[in-house]
């Protein structure tokens, strides 16, 4: 079933946001073209599987941010899958309402 096999391949995206995802290959890996995988994948969760990947990032940046203090932005971000700290920043920023040296600040 294609609705079960897509939520598996969620609940492998979800448990590991740092691995590279695309939505080619998580179309392809339940045998559907691109397209047709986000459509079923946002009827099915209402978020586009790039927008469900990037809050599962900044999901596991908060705790990285609480929980690992003495790791650098720059090291958090390549733990997460992002090709650079701007690119985490920018998408942290734009999550939560505050920089990822904010959020860590406001946290302790």
């Amino acid at each position: 079933d294609i609705q079960m096999n897509i939520r598996l391949r969620r609940m492998q995206m979800l448990s590991h946001p740092e691995k590279k995802w695309t939505v080619e290959d998580l179309a392809n890996s339940v045998s559907l073209s691109s397209s047709r995988f986000h459509v079923v994948y946002k009827s099915l969760f209402g978020v586009s599987p790039i927008r469900d990947l990037i809050e599962a990032r900044i999901d596991r940046a908060k705790g990285l941010l609480l929980e690992e203090e003495t790791d650098s932005l720059s090291q958090i971000a390549e733990n997460l899958g992002y090709k650079n700290q701007y690119d985490f920043s920018r998408q942290f920023k734009q999550i939560t309402g505050l920089s990822p040296s904010e959020f860590r600040k406001n946290n302790r």
